[in-house]
């Protein structure tokens, strides 16, 4: 657009500085669009771990400056109003900032390449106008800079307050934005060509590259007079400064030469500040009223003026003594809260209510120790806390001696090459976090791994081997986390012991209640296992334990039972295998069945909770009848289904019951649970877990043919052999594709020579598989009965179906289609097996060729 150039340079790029100055270094670190490409590698996890150089990392903010200074010198060239040189210049710095955040790890473009962030620094270190909570550090911090200003800018600014680079950089600013903005008049020779904006409506600009650069030396090219007078204008600029910290400093002590160097900074930064506004965006100003641009100029000098304010009499001693205080309130041993946050108050306070010498030592020891571990503190520095001794009340024998003891406790402390700081903290924190997750989930972590991890955070061997064998000691999250898992295994096997106990003597339905709830323990103990397995495979690098998964993997309980034991033998094994004691005791013997089984009724497990219900509900108690209740407001669908079909509620209360769970009002929900009747003779007679209408008189069989409950059809089909090992959600896939029907006797289930891809589940009743001999007799292949799989092989084969099945009795099956059933063969050999092993069967019945019966 015509005023695209006025609008960025005017308008955009003059209210950054004031932007990020108000908002603060930390915001904008968050929100800088430069920011975000230069993280596009660690977003995608592409970005390299390589750091920056020794000498990048200590010449970082003359290369910012030197890439500004050539920022700057291409705008008089060509970006100020020629499109294509102005958008060249964006997309040279976004794709330059998008490769060194794929080529280097964290940020280093920020803090080493981005010529933004050198003017950041100069006006906001090291105080923010606004105080702010937390900061701008990666989520994961590898360490990219010592002294990282986004995890703390004030410390980053006193550690590198007296390095040559900033005080070069820092002097030579002023100059610098005062020879861009002067450029116009030496090139021109009068003010109106920039105040105008006239400079940003030029398009062929670029094209004058050698035309006249100044007004009176049009012999010099503008090519060579931009970068010159940035120079000349520069180098003025720091001569100026570093004349004026001599002059203040020359009769002054080491340490108030540096309270000098730090106020030239701040008075250099202060003056870029207000040069810069001075010139930045008046182009575009001078369309508003006169009073508007008055307020921007007043505005503009507070907000110089108090940034100068603040850093002037801001010393690294007082900051010291800040991080001490902070060190103090971690520690305060007292019930109430100081009354002031003052340093001095706080001392006072202090030292009128420690009653021990004993205390305070301590105190001071460890918040020392803090503070030389995080860099804040070094030998050189450490006379600052003086004044703080003398108010501590410790004299400095006390002082020497604990300073002796850190250095026998932990000689790096001291060590000159000790890279301890804030950074390196933060970097084996988060790594301790990480590993931790990694060692202590569900699942072993695959080769290689740990390593990565290592890698990624830049950890050397002996730090990883601290933390390793910090989360494996006797008090660390490994034995946590292993002692709740063999308590969870303890309680599932003698909660599988209850339901034998529950069921001795019921009828047929409760054995297969039991037979499902045992099931889907045992699974849960599995689970649970394996995860212990993994658990002492970070602790012991036992290399048994890849035999004990080999034994778990072997189907039923055996494996489960000979794992338990073999653990049981290690409990003489340090800290991580006595916590396997339990096993070496075996199960409890088990008297009161009701409480373990409410317990297993609260397990995390959906189909645990809902199957453990149907055994409470055979319990006539109290305690069993207020579980069943409480189960109505379980979140999850299939227990309230399931307790509610126990309770005997109705099709419409049911419905309604499940619309108030999905309400954020529960206190509806738990009336409703209230009002339903009190005992448990009162659930209703049928013992199934159907929730039918009430209108629906229950089947002589005891089973609702119309619907179902998802738990009932679980278990249903958990009792048909082939199906039998599935772990519970493979049933609830299969339940879920399954549809139920019933034949009376003498009735074709199918037919030979029909087309069909369905498999018949016999639930109940006796059929009988026929063909049709070469003279039509009918010749009969076997009956079946109970738990029987019909048709697999026309789901196997598209070939029409090989033989007729006709009911003997009333049948009632469940009818699966030939795709879900396809799809549980591929993923489950045991399955495949039996098909195979019943697929046999019967063609050696053909082969002794049955005689003919007569067809029923």
């Amino acid at each position: 657009l015509p005023m695209g150039p006025k609008l960025i340079w005017s308008v955009v790029i003059a209210a950054v500085p004031l932007g990020f100055t108000v908002a603060g270094y930390y915001a904008w670190r968050r929100a800088c669009p430069l920011a975000v490409f230069a993280t596009l590698g660690q977003r995608f996890k592409r970005q390299r771990k390589q750091k920056a150089g020794e000498w990048l990392a200590a010449h970082g903010l003359e290369v910012q400056m030197g890439l500004l200074v050539t920022a700057l010198t291409w705008r008089h060239l060509a970006a100020n109003a020629t499109p294509w040189a102005l958008a060249g210049l964006l997309v040279v710095v976004i794709l330059t900032a998008t490769a060194m955040g794929f080529l280097y790890t964290g940020k280093t473009w920020c803090n080493h390449l981005c010529p933004v962030g050198v003017v950041e620094k100069i006006y906001q270190e090291p105080m923010l106008l606004i105080a702010q909570e937390g900061n701008s550090q990666c989520a994961t911090c590898t360490a990219c800079k010592k002294n990282c200003p986004d995890i703390d800018l004030e410390q980053a600014y006193w550690k590198e307050v007296q390095t040559p680079a900033r005080r070069r950089v820092y002097y030579a600013w002023p100059g610098l934005v005062l020879a861009f903005y002067c450029y116009f008049y030496l090139a021109e020779g009068n003010w109106i060509h920039y105040f105008s904006g006239a400079w940003s409506r030029d398009p062929l600009l670029a094209t004058r590259m050698l035309a006249p650069g100044f007004f009176f030396l049009p012999a010099i090219p503008r090519l060579v007079a931009v970068p010159l007078t940035l120079l000349v204008f520069g180098l003025a600029s720091f001569v100026l400064f570093a004349t004026l910290e001599r002059l203040l400093s020359r009769s002054v002590d080491e340490q108030d030469q540096a309270v000098w160097r730090h106020r030239c900074l701040s008075l250099a930064g202060f003056s870029g500040f207000i040069l810069f506004y001075a010139f930045a965006g008046q182009p575009a100003l001078s369309d508003l009223p006169a009073w508007v641009r008055q307020a921007l100029s007043v505005a503009i000098v507070m907000v110089a003026t108090a940034l100068l304010l603040s850093r002037w009499k801001r010393q690294e001693a007082t900051f010291v003594q800040e991080k001490f205080a902070k060190g103090l309130l971690k520690r305060w041993e007292w019930g109430d809260a100081p009354p002031s946050d003052r340093l001095s108050d706080l001392y006072l306070l202090h030292q009128e209510r420690v009653q021990q010498r004993d205390t305070r030592l301590k105190a001071y020891k460890a918040t020392i120790r803090d503070l030389l571990a995080e860099g804040v503190l070094n030998r050189g520095n450490l006379l600052v806390l003086q004044k703080l001794r003398a108010e501590l009340g410790i004299a400095d024998k006390d002082h020497d001696k604990l300073l002796s003891e850190l250095s026998l406790e932990d000689k790096r402390l001291f060590d000159p090459d000790y890279q301890g700081s804030l950074e390196k903290e933060l970097q084996l924190k988060q790594y301790r976090t990480e590993l931790e997750s990694l060692l202590l989930g569900g699942r072993k972590p695959e080769p290689g791994v740990v390593d990565s991890l290592r890698q990624v955070h830049r950890i050397r061997t002996e730090e990883h081997a601290r933390i390793l064998e910090d989360l494996r000691g006797e008090k660390g999250p490994l034995v946590a986390r292993l002692q709740q898992a063999v308590q969870a295994t303890m309680v599932l096997q003698r909660a599988i012991l209850a339901a034998d106990l529950v069921t001795a003597g019921k009828d047929g339905p409760s054995r297969g209640r039991r037979a499902f709830f045992q099931h889907v323990a045992r699974w849960r103990q599995r689970r649970q296992l394996e995860h212990i397995l993994q658990l002492l495979d970070a602790g012991l690098s036992e290399p048994r334990l890849q035999e004990f998964r080999r034994i778990l993997a072997a189907p039923g309980s055996d494996g489960i039972r000979d794992v338990m034991q073999l653990l049981g033998a290690m409990a003489d094994q340090g800290a991580l295998g006595a916590t396997l004691a339990p096993f070496a005791l075996g199960s409890a013997i088990v008297d009161h069945p009701g409480p373990l089984l409410r317990e297993a009724a609260r397990d995390e497990s959906r189909y645990l909770r809902a199957s453990g219900l149907t055994l409470l509900a055979l319990l006539e108690d109290e305690a069993s009848d207020t579980a069943l209740r409480q189960a109505l407001l379980d979140p999850d669908p299939l227990v309230r289904e399931t307790a509610q079909a126990l309770l005997g509620v109705s099709h419409d209360l049911n419905q309604t019951l499940s619309d108030l769970a999905e309400d954020d009002e529960q206190w509806l929900l738990r009336a409703a649970v209230q009002s339903l009747p009190g005992s448990g003779n009162d659930r209703g007679a049928d013992p199934s877990l159907t929730s039918r209408p009430a209108n629906q008189p229950p089947r002589s069989d005891g089973m609702s043919l119309a619907s179902w409950s998802l738990l009932e059809t679980l278990i249903l089909l958990h009792g048909v052999p082939l199906f039998a090992q599935l772990e519970p959600d493979d049933l609830e896939v299969l339940a879920k594709a399954t549809k139920s029907r019933a034949f009376s006797a003498n009735e074709h289930i199918c037919r030979q020579g029909d087309r069909s891809d369905e498999v018949f589940l016999i639930l109940k009743g006796h059929v009988r598989a026929w063909v049709l001999g070469g003279e039509g007799q009918p010749r009969s292949l076997g009956d079946s009965t109970e738990g029987a799989c019909i048709g697999e092989m026309a789901v196997l084969d598209p070939a029409p179906r090989a033989a007729t099945v006709t009911s003997l009795t009333e049948v009632t099956t469940l009818i699966l289609d030939g795709r879900t059933f396809r799809d549980v063969l591929h993923d489950h050999p045991a399955v495949a097996e039996g098909v195979l092993r019943v697929m046999t069967q019967r063609l050696r019945s053909v082969i002794r060729g049955s005689q003919p019966e007569k067809t029923p």
